[in-house]
């Protein structure tokens, strides 16, 4: 065994593996399926990491937004409109959620993607606490006080 293979094979993978641990140990799996879905729903690159089963996961996650029927409206919706976004050129620049959520709105699609527009808006409610915590980061490696209203949100 190589000085090269210890340090890049045993020790990185070590290393990667006790922060996946503390990082389960966090946060629990409910938190872990909705950051999935938020980033599922992410329009960037052409919604590249478009996932519907997981966004279909985080939906079941607000059970009194979204019952058994309203699931399976939203997978429909889910595979149409992931096609009519590709063809769309309206759609192929968007850089954040909140882009996809005023897009929908501008160019009324809001009203034939009903389910999907509103796990969007949930997903946006969801950002917030994030970049709060984000905030209350930054706030322990300085000494000044950060506050929620100091933060320039992307949605």
């Amino acid at each position: 065994m190589t000085k090269e293979h210890y340090y890049r094979v045993d020790v990185f993978y070590t290393i990667l593996d006790m922060q996946m641990q503390e990082l389960n140990c966090r946060f629990p799996e409910t938190s872990t399926e909705l950051l999935l879905g938020v980033a599922c729903l992410n329009p960037i690159d052409s919604f590249s990491n478009w996932d519907k089963e997981k966004i279909l996961q985080m939906a079941q996650l607000y059970p009194n937004d979204f019952d058994e029927l309203g699931i399976e409206a939203l997978s429909c919706e889910l595979d149409t409109f992931i096609i009519n976004a590709h063809d769309d050129e309206r759609f192929s620049d968007l850089k954040a959620i909140g882009e996809l959520s005023r897009k929908l709105l501008q160019t009324k699609k809001h009203m034939n993607f009903l389910h999907l527009y509103l796990l969007v808006k949930l997903a946006l409610l969801y950002q917030f606490p994030l970049q709060l915590l984000k905030g209350y980061s930054q706030q322990s490696r300085s000494s000044r006080p950060v506050c929620a209203t100091e933060y320039q949100m992307s949605f």
